[in-house]
């Protein structure tokens, strides 16, 4: 059943914050001060494919995180205090000792190993986020918040059904497409674009002209701090539609090495880092208005043929990922830039007496490490405080044969969202 966006669901969000020209009736500023007093859970996982050069990602010890951080997190070093280094953790094993790389995106949060198979008897499991999803979407306008930064290409895994290059399952036979554009994304949050005949959505006005007159009917009921919320959080999103906007200027062009037409996608393949960050303030904003608590978003495929000649690199990421593990490192630090860049906009964010990033928990990882098909002691990072349930700043390590989905499962409880098992799972993992 599809929900309306109500002004009930973005005032309860932001704490008498927004308004939208569709929006229900307005909830009484008692009951939001009643609902501010325990802020939501949120949880975010952010992926990224084929690994890195763990001596390159691994403090020296366990304990405290150095000031002097591995070379892969350097770009952290102003968010020492806000997240953990995980290592030792694994995926499931692969198929005939060799972990390929659609087993590896699709087991990540499912703990499962998947079939391998290329027709359309899929057999794969649950994934953590959905899980979530299913018991906390219901108090939310979105349940949960896929993205992603591709589109199907030709670098498919031969003898693999393409469904397993998706992170998020909602069952076994289910995968949960992400969203590939800022586009798509805003309009998912922000307008009721999916309703709409694509020459509608072509003529829509602006999420600020919709609207600016419901807006102003509030200003006489909001206070001081809320009216300043209230134009923050719009002026923020203009800011994200105006550069999705000028990018819709440029005529889309089919990319080249890509079995996919042009059209919106295609404007961002030489944009890749300008695409992750506004997909990142999307989820931020998302987060900020209580519009989900899940999202996952993943930075690129598996298997993937970009080039990241920003870095100076001319071999594709599959490619370095087999043969140069310098210039994997260096792509490794690049993607690890662009998650640094959305904690520092979640920490900048207050809500009540913290931050939307005290009130998160987000993870970064790959499903593999040293390139190649490695798929034990993996590269993950967990950010935010959980309402007070994590403790960042430190370095923890597992023995090597520990599953991911031990992870999944230690932060499920702390969404009341109580599993016994997930996939591979053997337990919980402790302190975080």
């Amino acid at each position: 059943m599809s929900k309306t966006l109500s002004r009930r669901t973005l005032l309860k969000g932001l704490g008498a914050a927004v308004a939208l020209p569709w929006l229900e009736a307005m909830t009484p500023r008692s009951a939001l001060a009643a609902g501010a007093s325990r802020h939501p859970l949120r949880l975010g996982v952010v992926y990224f494919p084929m690994g890195t050069k763990m001596i390159d990602w691994t403090p020296p010890a366990i304990g405290t995180l150095p000031e002097n951080l591995p070379l892969n997190l350097r770009s952290m070093a102003a968010l020492r205090q806000d997240f953990s280094v995980i290592t030792g953790l694994r995926t499931p094993g692969g198929l005939d000792g060799a972990a390929l790389h659609s087993h590896a995106m699709s087991t990540f949060m499912t703990g499962v190993a998947m079939r391998p198979t290329e027709g359309p008897d899929i057999q794969n499991g649950a994934s953590a986020d959905q899980i979530a999803a299913s018991r906390v979407g219901s108090q939310t306008f979105l349940s949960s918040l896929q993205m992603g930064t591709f589109a199907v290409n030709r670098t498919i895994e031969p003898g693999f059904n393409p469904a397993y290059l998706n992170l998020s399952w909602r069952d076994p036979v289910t995968p949960v497409r992400p969203a590939t554009s800022p586009r798509e994304v805003f309009d998912r949050l922000f307008t009721r674009a999916g309703a709409e005949s694509p020459s509608s959505r072509a003529q829509r006005r602006s999420i600020l002209d919709y609207v600016r007159e419901e807006a102003n009917s509030l200003q006489s009921d909001l206070g001081t701090q809320d009216r300043r919320r209230l134009d923050q959080y719009f002026t923020a999103i203009r800011e994200v539609e105006q550069q999705i906007q000028q990018v819709e200027r440029i005529p889309a062009p089919t990319p080249p090495n890509m079995d996919v037409p042009g059209g919106d996608w295609s404007r961002w393949v030489d944009r890749w880092q300008e695409q992750v960050r506004i997909q990142g303030d999307l989820m931020v904003l998302a987060f900020q208005a209580d519009l989900t608590r899940v999202c996952t978003f993943a930075l690129e495929i598996e298997r993937s043929e970009r080039v990241f000649r920003e870095l100076g690199i001319r071999q594709n990421w599959h490619g370095v990922s087999h043969d140069n593990e310098e210039e994997l490192s260096r792509v490794a630090a690049y993607q690890v830039a662009q998650f640094a860049y959305v904690v520092e906009k979640m920490k900048q964010v207050r809500e009540g007496d913290g931050t939307l990033l005290d009130h998160s928990m987000v993870v970064f990882g790959s499903a593999m490490s040293n390139g190649g098909h490695n798929t034990s002691n993996l590269p993950i990072l967990l950010a935010g405080r959980g309402n007070g349930t994590l403790r960042p700043g430190r370095h923890l390590r597992f023995s090597r044969e520990t599953p991911i989905a031990n992870l999944w499962v230690s932060l499920l409880d702390r969404m009341d969202v109580r599993v016994d098992r997930l996939g591979d799972s053997r337990g919980r993992l402790s302190d975080l």
